[in-house]
Order: C-alpha cells, then structure tokens, then sequence
C-alpha cells in the first residue's frame, strides 16, 4: 500500500475557442496500481454540468502519466472546479481539486 506522500498529482488546464481542456497527470514514487475518480463541475448562467469518469492506471516509479483528458464548453464568467480522488484497494490515496475556470492556460500541482 503506497502513502499520501508517494503520489503526486498536477493539472494541465488550458481553455481556448470556448472550450477548457483539462489533463491531470499523476506520477509515483513506486511502481503501482491505482483506481481513480474524476470530476469536472461547471456553473454559470445556463446552469451546471458535471462530467465524472473512474478507471484504473499502472504506474511506473517515477514516471508522469496522463490519467485522462476531459474537454468541456465554457463561457466567460462560468465558474469550473476539477478533482480527482486516487484509490488502492479501496482505501483513499488522495485527493485533489483545482479551479479550472476560464482564462489564460495554467497548470496547478497539488
């Protein structure tokens, strides 16, 4: 069972052509196996939308990897949180959440 500390979680969130684009990548210390939840959740003035997707990944030690790459459509002012939980045998590695909302390209690392 890896810990807490052995995983590390970043966001790659770029928004263009009223779409956001958003890739968490995930990478650890030890090669191992991991089940994930993702969310992207979006408000603004034509309500809300939540866009979930769960799986699993192999890790190499030491090595980033691309869990998923989840687009939706934005407008200016539309308000957008990611999260993603990271699971081992049923028990809760990690979670994180970053704002993913409209603007400029960002990453954020947790």
């Amino acid at each position: 069972m890896i810990a807490f500390s052995d995983v590390a979680v970043s966001f790659d969130v770029t928004s263009a052509n009223g779409s956001i684009r958003v890739v968490p990548y995930v990478v650890s210390v030890y090669d191992t196996g991991l089940d994930y939840d993702l969310h992207v959740l979006k408000s603004g003035a034509s309500g809300t939308s939540n866009v979930s997707q769960s799986g699993s990944l192999h890790l190499r030690g030491g090595e980033s990897r691309a869990v998923s790459t989840l687009a939706v459509s934005s407008a200016k002012g539309e308000a957008c949180k990611v999260s993603i939980t990271l699971m081992q045998a049923g028990r809760v590695i990690r979670t994180v959440s970053t704002d993913c909302g409209t603007g400029s390209a960002y990453q954020a690392t947790r």
